[in-house]
């Protein structure tokens, strides 16, 4: 980084864990910077990043259906449907969601339950109990 009369270079006496000072060391080994030039770079970075849209994650959501299945199917068909929502956006008991693989049936189902689990890995899994469209 040069020191121009456009862009100054100051000092800045940085107070932080020993913990972050380590995830910045190994991060700068890694990346084969220095310390004050890896945190910098990591800085500029996230300034850069706000300009752009977050990236949608999607999970993988399990929908189990409450009651009798509203058409009819043989058992090794329909084993479960797996639909996907962005992340944060995963429906709660009472919402209505529209199934774009149900459409035949109408489409929109009513969440009677939402399950979650966490797994060992930390994973965290999603079940929706929905209701038939019979019984909305």
């Amino acid at each position: 980084m040069s020191n121009s009369s456009d862009n100054p270079i100051t000092q800045y006496n940085l107070r932080w864990s020993e913990e972050l000072k380590e995830k910045v060391v190994e991060a700068s080994k890694n990346s084969s910077r220095s310390i004050n030039q890896e945190i910098v770079a990591r800085l500029e970075q996230s300034f850069e990043g706000k300009a752009k849209p977050p990236v949608a994650l999607l999970l993988d959501v399990e929908l189990l259906f409450f009651g009798p299945l509203p058409f009819d199917v043989h058992e090794q068909d329909f084993q479960n449907l797996i639909v996907q929502f962005p992340v944060g956006q995963i429906p709660n008991k009472g919402d209505l969601i529209n199934v774009e693989a149900l459409r035949a049936l109408g489409g929109s189902f009513r969440v009677k339950e939402k399950i979650y689990d966490i797994s060992l890995e930390n994973m965290v899994q999603y079940t929706l109990v929905i209701e038939s469209p019979e019984d909305l």
